[in-house]
């Protein structure tokens, strides 16, 4: 079997030391950058053509709850959007991993993916109180729906970046790329703007390099 790992950002790309190869399931493996949002379901079209059994979402969310911490592991086959949506996957693969990354406790959950970065506590809130979903991103509907027309299993693994109370900077769904990368400029121009957001951008930039070690850990349990 082809696992096709999609991966929005180059920092989770860049968790697997190794972007072919096989997993310790016996399975045969290849990891595709697919960016945020609306683009994540061209790069999964790309991984079927190619021939993937199986779509694996890899990469961090946002917590909407206190009983999720930065760093934390998730695993998901259960995904909402904010219109209704509901998919659901039955596989073996999410049992099996469930069992290889056991040593990092991962927490089965259902994901809300969001059009758009929920930035401050309250929206979280919301949300939660809406749809009754502990963590969110921004692509695993997107990726389950073109999983879904090809008759493919689609599952996710997450770790989470952002805690409920985390405060983000308010600027910075305005300072990233098409692609989710940071736009380097937008974010001086923004932090010259608001100083007082200094503090919240260097906190996100710790947890984000905690939930990025998470992933390397999962990863390096996967890989043969």
């Amino acid at each position: 079997m082809l696992i096709g790992f999609l991966t929005p950002l180059e920092a989770e790309y860049k968790t697997f030391k190794r972007h072919k190869g096989s997993l310790c399931t016996g399975d045969e493996y290849t990891v595709q950058k697919c960016g945020v949002g609306e683009e994540a379901k061209y790069a999964a079209e790309n991984l079927i053509k190619e021939g993937a059994d199986l779509l694996v979402g890899w990469g961090v969310g946002g917590s909407m709850t206190r009983q999720l911490n930065t760093g934390d592991l998730l695993i998901s086959s259960s995904f909402k959007d904010q219109r209704g949506g509901f998919f659901e996957f039955q596989t073996d693969f999410a049992e099996l991993l469930n069992a290889t990354l056991s040593k990092l406790q991962p927490k089965r959950v259902t994901i809300l993916t969001v059009e758009k970065m929920v930035l401050n506590q309250r929206d979280k809130a919301k949300l939660m109180e809406k749809h009754l979903t502990p963590a969110v991103d921004m692509e695993s509907v997107i990726i389950a729906q073109t999983a879904k027309k090809a008759f493919i299993p689609y599952i996710c693994v997450r770790t989470i970046c952002d805690e409920f109370e985390a405060k983000l900077p308010g600027f910075l769904d305005q300072s990233l790329k098409n692609n989710g990368e940071p736009n380097i400029p937008a974010v001086f121009r923004n932090v010259i703007l608001n100083p007082s957001q200094v503090l919240p951008l260097f906190k996100l930039g710790w947890d984000f390099q905690r939930a990025l070690r998470t992933l390397k850990q999962a990863a390096s349990l996967l890989i043969v």
